[in-house]
């Protein structure tokens, strides 16, 4: 996180928190969380669906609605942005707004159900990636 920070990139967590809408965890538990990762990685902000799969809301990834709710808060173009995440939701969502998807493959067992801009296996590869698109451009 830190390397993207430092090359001026910013950087937004868009995260399903279903245990809040199930009533499993509390959300200033969520709220303390997300300020540590605001503070020990540099993320400049976190999006969060607090809602349960059933309640069809339009910001629960694969629904693109925490990543428009980011781009309009910190004016993201987001054609030139990049989502990058270990789950099939997260490529859906990026993919429905026109960023550069990254799927980073933590080995869960379950199927794939779009299919990424890149495949990487771990968050400092993608990074790495990230990085390294930016320096060359954004394939077309």
């Amino acid at each position: 996180m830190r390397a993207l920070k430092n090359a001026s990139l910013l950087v937004v967590v868009v995260t399903n928190q279903p245990d809040l809408g199930n009533g499993l965890i509390e959300a200033k538990t969520i709220a303390a969380m997300h300020e540590k990762l605001r503070k020990r990685l540099a993320v400049d902000d976190v999006k969060v669906c607090p809602h349960r799969h059933d309640e069809g809301c339009d910001c629960r990834k694969p629904k693109p609605g925490l990543l428009i709710e980011a781009a309009r808060e910190w004016n993201i173009d987001l054609a030139n942005s990049f989502m990058v995440g270990d789950r099939w939701s997260d490529v859906v969502a990026g993919q429905a707004v026109g960023c550069y998807t990254v799927f980073v493959d933590r080995g869960y067992s379950e199927p794939q159900r779009a299919t990424p801009d890149s495949y990487v296996s771990s968050f400092p590869a993608a990074a790495r990636l990230i990085l390294s698109l930016e320096q060359g451009g954004l394939p077309s």
